[in-house]
């Protein structure tokens, strides 16, 4: 989940999976189930954190650039530098030494659902179709941004094919190989980047990305803040940043008049100033004191709690499985079959 298009490609796999073999159904949702639990102590607090909110990544539909970033199926296939584009310079494809093993597998071990779902798969990623037509409760699949990213799980499935077959030896894998890492090498060529990566742009790409969207973009001298009076009259005013001992942010400052200040920090779900959330365009602010100040950026108790609660289900599920795992081995070991 910490990767969305990653977790949405997992989905789709899953979907295309249930849809030619129902009888996985039972076994998609267990695995669901189990990596829900192991990983609650992560997955609970962002939940928490996304609901009500709404993220420029997350509200954008990418399925424009699916369809305008597409695989060819000669790319798909190839594995090839792709020549021309917006992919271009990029090898994004299952390359020719394991298509060849694979055409191998399907001659002597045909699986006509297996070779559906590679179909649909193979589909997704060289169809180029806009999907935007899609309800709107399916728009969340355009997350995946890019349909390439579904190849990996093609190959995975091929590569499944190719070891059931019994006429697949180890010296035709041993060939491929030797020819995929040799085609691979034979590809990688040292390229300068002609995009330089700075403070600056950097900065813009993952405000973004993941900014909320209504949060406004603020352009302001560094080290400044905005501090608005009774009339909403805005002042500019110095201020300095620290870190706590759980290393988030303190902002201390002195301010010339009694307002509401704002804070550099979008307003969160899991974020509070010293326990307390105003805001004001998309981010928190401050009532502050003529004076010093000093504010502390804290995570909320919701968050907190929510957080402790997922490490305790994690780890109860983790010493569960364990222990599952143990006993399963332990009955392996003194079990003796009756002999006649």
């Amino acid at each position: 989940m910490s990767n969305i298009p990653s977790f949405i490609a997992c989905a789709i796999v899953a979907l295309v999976f249930a849809a030619f073999r129902k009888e996985s159904i039972p076994f998609f949702i267990k695995g669901f189930t189990v990596c829900f639990l192991l990983s609650a102590f992560y997955i609970l607090p962002l939940f928490y954190s996304l609901h009500g909110q709404s993220f420029n990544l997350i509200s954008f539909n990418f399925f424009p650039t699916m369809s305008e970033k597409s695989l060819s199926l000669y790319d798909l296939v190839s594995g090839e530098k792709i020549k021309t584009g917006s992919l271009r310079d990029m090898s994004l494809g299952v390359g020719w030494p394991i298509f060849l093993l694979l055409l191998l597998a399907l001659y002597n071990n045909f699986k006509k659902l297996n070779f559906l779902i590679l179909l649909v798969l193979t589909f997704i990623v060289i169809s180029g179709a806009n999907y935007s037509f899609l309800p709107k409760f399916l728009q969340e699949l355009s997350l995946l941004q890019f349909a390439w990213r579904l190849v990996p799980y093609l190959l995975l499935l091929v590569l499944v094919q190719i070891a059931e077959s019994s006429k697949v030896t180890n010296k035709h894998l041993l060939t491929c190989l030797f020819l995929t890492s040799l085609m691979t090498t034979w590809m990688s060529v040292e390229k300068t980047s002609s995009y330089n990566i700075t403070k600056d742009n950097y900065g813009s790409t993952i405000f973004s990305d993941y900014a909320l969207t209504s949060a406004k973009k603020i352009v302001l001298p560094e080290g400044k803040i905005i501090c608005l009076d009774s009339q909403n009259s805005e002042t500019q005013i110095d201020f300095t940043e620290k870190r706590n001992t759980h290393g988030m942010p303190v902002f201390e400052f002195n301010s010339k008049i009694d307002g509401k200040c704002i804070i550099p920090v979008m307003a969160y779900n899991s974020v509070t100033l010293d326990g307390k959330r105003n805001i004001i365009d998309g981010y928190l602010y401050y009532n502050a004191s003529k004076g010093d100040n000093r504010v502390e950026v804290k995570r909320s108790a919701a968050f907190e709690l929510l957080y402790g609660l997922g490490a305790f289900l994690s780890f109860i599920s983790f010493v569960f499985i364990m222990c599952k795992i143990f006993i399963i081995k332990r009955n392996a070991v003194f079990y003796k079959p009756f002999k006649s």
